[in-house]
C-alpha cells in the first residue's frame, strides 16, 4: 500500500514539474516571438524613413520646398501612420522608434 501512495506522489511531482518546465517553455517562445516581431516591425520603419528621406530630397530638389505632407510624395509605406513630419524642416521621426 504504502508502495502505491509513494507511486502515485512521484508521479504527481513528475506531472507538475513538467507541467511547469512546459510553462516556461511556452513562455520562452511568446516572448521569443515579441523580440522577433519587433524586429521586423523596427525594420519595416527603417525602410520607411529611408525610402523617405531620399524621396524628400528628390522632391526639395525639383520644387525647392518640401512637400506639405508625406502623401504628396506616393511612397508605399510599410506604417504612413508611426511617423511625425515637419514640412517646414523636412525631419520625419517615428513615433514607436524614434531612436531610428
Amino acid at each position: 500500500m504504502k508502495m502505491k501512495q509513494l507511486a502515485l506522489a512521484l508521479l504527481l511531482i513528475s506531472s507538475l514539474t513538467a507541467c511547469k518546465a512546459a510553462e516556461d517553455a511556452q513562455k520562452t517562445i511568446e516572448e521569443g516571438a515579441k523580440l522577433t516581431t519587433g524586429q521586423i516591425d523596427r525594420a519595416k520603419v527603417l525602410s520607411d524613413l529611408t525610402q523617405i528621406t531620399g524621396a524628400l530630397a528628390t522632391y526639395r530638389m525639383q520644387n525647392e520646398k518640401y512637400p506639405d505632407s508625406l502623401k504628396d510624395l506616393n511612397l508605399s509605406l510599410n506604417y504612413p501612420q508611426d511617423l511625425e513630419y515637419d514640412a517646414k524642416t523636412g525631419n520625419v521621426r517615428s513615433k514607436t522608434f524614434p531612436d531610428l
